[in-house]
């Protein structure tokens, strides 16, 4: 059992000013291109008992690329000395034209490769180096897997309602991706659940929010909690995703039992640091270093290191 940490390695003084938060580091707004605070971080994360980090890494266009490309790179030097693995994130997703979504993943996946990140990639299911690329079309991961597929295993997260069979719940959503995503599933085999046409085409959840936990084809997903209110996101395009409350740290504690029962071979934890979406492990002003200690006390258990 393998277990990873999604990291965002965009923070800078523009970042922190461009949205409102949910909860306050520790360290204050710092700066990810900081190697003192990269490096505090990625201690507490090999600390927790994670086998290996996911990067965010944002479209080669993005204004915050370069906070990013050198955050990463301040990581992986730490990663290396400490023999720790990593994955990245491609969040190919273009505002200004999502067309382009599997050529901005090709464009980010030559990028790590001409940045010599690739010696440290966690392997996946399949023995191959693994990548995540984030909630593609499917006609868009098709192709991504398609020009790359042989030389590393893709895993494309996203997030559902519920992965069981297409009913009302879903009629709220509007989102290109959403309504892609049900037309695709409605010329599969009928009666079958959005996890069973979708695990087979490599897509893992990104965060559940059920009681019941779905086995990905190996990989399981755990939350702290989610809240993306403050961002005041226009329902009609993006649509409102459910608070979910961290109730002292029992909710991470549940979700950590119920993603280990899956018997997955990956543990997702989303994230060591989304502040905008109130998904945040690393310490911080109104949880101290709770949600640290839970991922410690729980993945040293998983690994039998420690009665249960």
């Amino acid at each position: 059992m393998k277990f990873g940490i999604y990291y965002y390695p965009w923070y800078n003084k523009t970042r922190w000013a461009e949205a409102p938060r949910v909860g306050t580091p520790t360290l204050g707004e710092y700066d990810s291109t900081d190697p003192t605070v990269v490096k505090t971080q990625m201690d507490l994360i090999i600390d927790c008992g994670f086998d290996y980090v996911i990067f965010e890494l944002v479209p080669t266009t993005d204004w915050c690329f370069e906070t990013v490309d050198r955050s990463i790179d301040i990581a992986i030097s730490h990663l290396r000395s400490q023999g720790i693995k990593w994955s990245f994130l491609l969040d190919a997703f273009v505002v200004s034209d999502h067309e382009k979504e599997d050529e901005e993943a090709g464009a980010l996946v030559r990028h790590i490769e001409g940045r010599r990140w690739c010696d440290g990639l966690i392997s996946g299911k399949n023995n191959l180096p693994l990548l995540f690329v984030f909630f593609p079309y499917p006609e868009h991961a098709h192709r991504i897997v398609a020009e790359h597929g042989g030389e590393y295993e893709f895993r494309f997260p996203a997030y559902m309602p519920h992965w069981g069979k297409i009913d009302e719940t879903y009629s709220r959503f509007f989102m290109p991706p959403w309504s892609t995503y049900l037309s695709y599933a409605k010329t599969k085999e009928e009666g079958k659940s959005l996890a069973d046409i979708f695990i087979k085409e490599g897509y893992i959840s990104f965060f559940e929010t059920t009681e019941s936990r779905n086995n990905f084809d190996g990989f399981a997903s755990v939350i702290p909690s989610y809240n993306d209110r403050k961002l005041k996101r226009d329902t009609s395009v993006v649509p409102a995703l459910p608070i979910i409350y961290p109730d002292n740290g029992e909710t991470l504690r549940s979700y950590f039992e119920k993603a280990l029962a899956t018997g997955a071979e990956h543990i997702i934890v989303y994230g060591w640091n989304e502040y905008f979406e109130g998904a945040t492990i690393e310490p911080t002003e109104e949880y101290g270093t709770d949600h640290v200690e839970i991922c410690k006390e729980a993945i040293t258990r998983a690994k039998g290191n420690s009665p249960i």
